[in-house]
């Protein structure tokens, strides 16, 4: 007799319960928080293995140290600060051959059960080789890996939302890669990673493959870290910098990153549990594209014209007057740059801020019905928006400001 959902308890923790997960781009914003919420809601999760790679002279053991130190576990050292102590560095780059591991590192490895990749490059102008190592041959190489480790449950990469956004309709499966995948290897997208995914065929342990949007509750309201994405556009704005930007009456897909952290434990967990399972399981973040960009009809053409004349009049005259006064006046600013940045920005943003898509998130429901209340109450998949983000930017702005006039000072 099958017990009562309630009284089964909260199923996801119990299945991590003493299981080792490997984890790739732990230090990222997302990788931060899929951290913090698996050492938060499971008590009894064993080791996370976080790859880390020296940067910038810094080696990962002191990487770690200073993930540890982050703002982001602050309701982890408050509440249960031993959990901190089951991260453990593993020294590796998914951008080099072997994924860099040391001598006898696989060993070290063989307890891992369930290997969350969130390791990529989100540059839109990344040099193309360093794209494909990082987003595509990583893909191949930790496969590869997990491939002979003999306890292996789960496996779920981390996509995009915007894999295949040259698509008007994008349904919820992997999409065939332009050519055949070795054909195209000199050529990179989040898509020709999960093509490298289906492509890696029987692993024997099932595959998931995770589409988040733009992600923005927990470890607390309002976290935020960096001024990317949308970020960056509210702190401009809020400033009196950014006087005009690019974007049309659409949609805005910001995912809070709780949900996305919380979406890719309840994944993992369904993706090991459920043999019956379609596989690869793809939790699709994408809407039909309901326009175009202006640009294609000669109209709005014109449109782009008075767009670069209020850019020109209402935000670079200004900061390029402004710095020249500033420096008759032996003040150092770095407005025109600023200027330049925001220019770019705009440019960088235009495809997604013109655009809007419809998301088809079916799977993602079924997989929030099928959790236990209990499960429920701990892990948030509904993706509604958090409006704790505009004053988490704002508490971001002033830590920054606060460290910079610090640094001044001293």
């Amino acid at each position: 007799m099958v017990a009562p959902r309630e009284q089964q308890g909260a199923l996801i923790p119990q299945f991590y319960a003493g299981r080792s997960v490997l984890i790739t781009g732990a230090t990222g914003f997302v990788g931060k928080v899929l951290v913090e919420r698996l050492l938060f809601t499971c008590p009894d999760i064993g080791r996370l293995v976080l790859l880390l790679r020296a940067k910038k002279g810094t080696a990962p053991q002191q990487r770690l140290k200073e993930l540890k130190e982050s703002q982001v576990f602050d309701v982890v050292r408050q509440r249960c600060p031993q959990q901190l102590d089951k991260l453990v560095a593993l020294e590796g780059d998914v951008a080099v051959e072997g994924l860099g591991l040391p001598p006898g590192a696989a060993q070290q490895l063989q307890d891992i059960s369930v290997v969350f990749h969130s390791a990529a490059t989100l540059k839109f102008d990344e040099e193309l080789r360093k794209a494909v190592d990082q987003n595509v041959r990583s893909v191949m190489r930790l496969m590869e890996l997990c491939d002979t480790l003999p306890d292996m449950q789960a496996f779920v990469h981390v996509s995009t939302a915007y894999s295949n956004a040259e698509l008007s309709t994008v349904a919820e499966r992997v999409y065939p890669a332009p050519a055949p995948l070795p054909a195209v290897l000199a050529l990179t997208s989040h898509a020709l990673a999960e093509s490298a995914v289906e492509r890696h065929g029987n692993t024997g342990y099932p595959i998931a493959i995770f589409r988040p949007t733009i992600a923005l509750r927990h470890p607390f309201p309002g976290w935020i870290e960096n001024l990317n994405g949308p970020t960056g556009v509210v702190v401009a704005i809020g400033k009196g910098l950014l006087h005009v930007f690019r974007c049309a009456g659409t949609k805005a897909d910001f995912l809070p990153v709780d949900i996305a952290a919380d979406t890719l434990i309840a994944v993992a967990w369904e993706t090991a549990v459920d043999n019956t399972a379609e596989n690869p399981t793809t939790f699709k973040a994408f809407e039909e594209e309901m326009r175009r960009a202006v640009t294609h009809h000669p109209f709005d053409k014109a449109l782009w014209w008075l767009y670069w004349s209020m850019e020109f009049l209402l935000q670079k005259a200004p900061l390029f007057l402004a710095e020249h006064c500033a420096r008759l006046l032996g003040i150092k600013t770095h407005l025109i740059t600023v200027g330049q940045r925001l220019s770019a920005m705009n440019g960088a943003l235009e495809f997604f801020s013109t655009r809007e898509w419809q998301f088809e998130t079916g799977r993602v429901r079924a997989l929030r019905r099928r959790l236990s209340p209990a499960d429920q109450r701990t892990y948030n998949l509904d993706s509604r928006y958090a409006r704790a983000f505009v004053y988490g930017t704002l508490r971001l702005l002033l830590s920054l400001f606060s460290a910079v006039y610090g640094r001044l000072r001293a």
